[in-house]
Parts: structure tokens; sequence; C-alpha cells
């Protein structure tokens, strides 16, 4: 049985050929491990994100919620202004006030 050099050099190769492959292989699974575990904890994060957010939204007013909210009672005010100034005029007519000397 001989063995020259070049079976020597092929048997060499093979080895570090499917050392290379199964490294290769290996540094995949180990890269889908950690991407999957960083899926999770992105997932995690956005509930804990949400969850937040909603208990933000029940305990504080936001900006533009608390002017849609004065501009509304605004609203009212110069709703009651109007009618309040309808009643004087009306009363005034009542009286026989002249609209000129305002007494």
């Amino acid at each position: 049985m001989t063995i020259d050099i070049n079976t020597i050099f092929n048997l060499i190769l093979s080895a570090a050929m499917g050392y290379i492959a199964w490294s290769f292989k290996d540094r995949d699974a180990k890269k889908e491990k950690r991407i999957e575990c960083v899926e999770n904890d992105v997932k995690t994060v956005k509930q804990n994100v949400s969850d937040r957010e909603t208990k933000y939204y029940k305990d504080f007013v936001t900006k533009e919620q608390h002017d849609m909210d004065i501009n509304a009672v605004l609203h009212k005010l110069d709703d009651l202004n109007d009618v309040s100034r309808k009643i004087y005029m009306d009363i005034g007519k009542l009286i026989g006030r002249s609209e000129k000397d305002g007494k």
C-alpha cells in the first residue's frame, strides 16, 4: 500500500474544507439564534412602549387635546356672551332705554 503525496494532500484539503464548511454552518446557526433573540427583545420593547404610551395618555393630556378643550370652552363663553348681550338689549327695549345714552 503506497500513499503518495497527492493522496495526503487531498485528505488534508478535504478535512480543511469540511472544517471550514462546518464552521460556517455553526456560525450561521449562532447568528440565527441571536437574530431570533433580538427580534423577541424588539417585540417585548415595542409592547412595553405601547403599554406605557397607553398609560401615559390615560394619565396626562396632550398639548393638542388641551388646546382643543380650551378652544371649546372659549367658544362656549363667546356663545354665552352673545346670549347675555341679546338679553341685555331686549331688557333695554322693554324698559325703554335708548341705545344712544345707554341708561
